[in-house]
């Protein structure tokens, strides 16, 4: 079997990327192709999906997947979020004063955006969640179409020639993700993204109408969910860990926000069954998102909101993982797969 691994850039609710799925599994399947699975010969190996779709990895980087106990996964959380720490130099456990978003100037977000910056974010977890404007709450139907995808690193690492080009082929509107998103307001009157709404609506439109077995955990800081693609014969543990945040009020239209989250993939073990030893897939991914109140009506009533975004995958140095390290030496903290997105929501 081949290994078949698929991220979901899960741009919510306003498509601030604000989970991120990482799933790796073993599976016969290849690069997904407008939401399917596309069967491939047994000798490629696939890492993680950008977009709803599976990126071939080195076939050194075959490692199977680590079968994790229930009760063991909160020990592998606070692991590899100890070392994300430690890489970042920044305190996850804790956010800065509320007043942390002006120890930048505004225009910080767009300028990694639009310069395309490759260095790693100068921010931390600047607040409690991403807290959005007014005109926000509701629900909208979203769609998203991607604009570019690049290989800063190199075909090689993105996951070698065919599936750069197969990525840079779904570039434009006829490949565009509909889904729905909500946002709901808090007892103080913040509005926020409704979390386990949102993810469960990208799953069933990218995975299929049954790929949601549980959401546990939808916090703003960890969301954990367990997966059964329609297009995979196994199900997944998905957590994501998010470690650094900011959010920038431009104007009373247009509103800049960002996260860098961790993702960990694993496939639970049996019950009863010990499982072979098994390396869970870690990615960790940017997303940017540029927000403008574009369609007012007379009322002053928002109608439509357009989002650009940037979304950006890097290599996890894992110090226990020996390959993950040289990869992310070769890449020199670089990301590995940058794209492009247009949302609008109506």
């Amino acid at each position: 079997m081949k290994l078949f691994a698929f991220t979901i850039l899960f741009c919510f609710s306003s498509s601030t990327a604000f989970v991120h799925f990482a799933n790796n599994v073993r599976s016969y399947y290849g690069p997904i192709q407008n939401h399917r699975a596309v069967p491939l010969d047994n000798n490629a190996v696939y890492g993680p999906i950008q977009n709803h779709r599976a990126v071939p990895l080195d076939n050194n980087a075959g490692d199977d997947l680590v079968t994790i106990p229930s009760d063991g996964r909160r020990n592998l959380l606070k692991s590899f979020v100890g070392t994300f720490i430690f890489e970042l130099g920044i305190d996850a456990c804790s956010s800065l004063p509320t007043n942390a978003v002006d120890a930048f100037e505004k225009g910080l977000l767009e300028s990694r955006l639009t310069e395309n910056l490759m260095s790693k974010v100068p921010y931390g977890l600047e607040g409690t969640d991403l807290f959005y404007p007014a005109y926000f709450k509701g629900v909208w139907d979203v769609k998203s179409v991607t604009k570019s995808v690049e290989a800063p690193c190199g075909p090689s690492l993105f996951g070698g020639n065919s599936t750069f080009s197969a990525a840079q082929a779904e570039v434009g509107p006829e490949n565009a993700l509909r889904y729905r998103a909500r946002f709901t307001s808090q007892n103080e009157g913040t509005v926020i993204s409704d979390r386990e709404f949102n993810v469960a609506e990208i799953v069933r439109a990218s995975m299929g109408n049954n790929a949601v077995l549980n959401i546990p955990v939808a916090e703003p800081n960890k969301f954990c969910c367990l997966l059964a693609p329609s297009s995979a014969n196994t199900m997944f543990n998905v957590d994501t860990l998010t470690v650094a945040r900011r959010q920038e009020n431009i104007s009373d239209r247009q509103f800049d926000c960002s996260e860098l989250v961790r993702q960990i993939v694993s496939i639970p073990s049996e019950r009863g069954g010990s499982g072979p030893n098994r390396k869970p897939r870690i990615k960790d991914i940017e997303a940017i998102s540029l927000y403008e109140a574009a369609v007012i009506d007379s009322s002053g009533r928002v109608n439509e909101i357009r989002c650009s975004q940037r979304v950006a995958t890097f290599i996890a140095p894992i110090p226990e993982d020996p390959l993950s390290m040289q990869l992310w030496q070769y890449s020199r903290g670089r990301p590995i797969d940058v794209r492009f997105y247009d949302l609008t929501y109506r």
